[in-house]
């Protein structure tokens, strides 16, 4: 008989099966023109990706710079690598910037995706 070492109390992630929504991923590129200003491109960075959508109930802050960022969703989609800050997530025709994504475990398996909402200024939160 076989005996597993299985740490039973670390949260798996969450099953394929529970990915009902899709996002897309873009990269977000500042240029500057010829006068000095500035103008933002945003490329597909990756499209249709699956993901578990979760509307975060009560408040959760970051501070950035002396600005606090409440986060709207977090999404969960499989471990994909070049995810950062500087990008931004389109769900449901809804414009959200990400904030923070956390490596669920370690174990590069599934990647959580903080994001806050997008005010039309060009300002987080």
């Amino acid at each position: 008989m076989a005996v597993t070492n299985r740490n039973t109390s670390v949260k798996p992630g969450p099953l394929t099966g529970n990915m009902r929504s899709q996002i897309d991923i873009y990269n977000v590129t500042l240029t500057r023109d010829t006068l000095g200003g500035h103008s933002a491109a945003e490329t597909l960075y990756m499209g249709g990706v699956w993901c578990v959508a979760e509307n975060v109930w009560g408040k959760v802050y970051y501070l950035d710079k002396q600005r606090t960022y409440e986060v709207q969703y977090v999404f969960t989609i499989r471990y994909r690598l070049g995810i950062t800050p500087n990008m931004v997530v389109y769900y449901n025709s809804k414009r959200t910037l990400i904030i923070k994504t956390v490596n669920l475990n370690d174990l590069n398996e599934w990647l959580e995706i903080h994001v806050s909402n997008y005010n039309s200024g060009g300002e987080r939160g």
